[in-house]
């Protein structure tokens, strides 16, 4: 299994999107490839149902074996934003406080009826790394459990 770090470029427009795909084909990106995976962001495959592929580029910029690998190599193109101390704090006292726009604010009772109502129609269900909502009247699947997840202690 090889795992593909790559840049899909839309030519006219200029976007280009960074990714990692997962294949067997080794010439995957290549014009002797069978596999056609070029990307899955929404904006690349609203662009081949409209005007086909052959306006779009994939680069290769590394083949790896394993996911961790792949993701680590990712990240290098697509760094997390780093804040200073000194940048979060100031984040801090801007959003604190009466510099808040919902600060002093609430909800009317009207939304708050609607908010109760909600929540008397639904569980929370998790399987253990997931967890989410359905409807009170809907059976829990196989693997899946009543309550919310724990939350983990920073």
């Amino acid at each position: 299994m090889f795992y593909f770090v790559y840049k899909t470029t839309i030519v006219p427009v200029n976007r280009w999107y960074f990714g990692i795909h997962k294949s067997w084909d080794k010439d995957w990106s290549t014009t002797d490839a069978t596999d056609p995976f070029c990307g899955s962001h929404s904006d690349i495959v609203n662009w081949i149902k409209a005007r086909g592929r052959s306006q779009i580029v994939i680069e290769v910029l590394r083949v790896c074996y394993d996911i961790g690998e792949a993701n680590r190599e990712l990240q290098k193109y697509q760094p997390t934003p780093k804040f200073t101390e000194e940048h979060k704090a100031k984040l801090s006292i801007a959003n604190s406080g009466a510099n808040n726009g919902f600060y002093g604010a609430t909800h009317t009772p009207e939304v708050v009826k609607q908010l109760s109502e909600y929540r008397k129609g639904i569980k929370w269900i998790n399987n253990g790394q997931v967890e989410k909502q359905i409807g009170k009247d809907e059976p829990i699947p196989d693997g899946w459990f009543a309550k919310r997840l724990k939350r983990k202690k920073t």
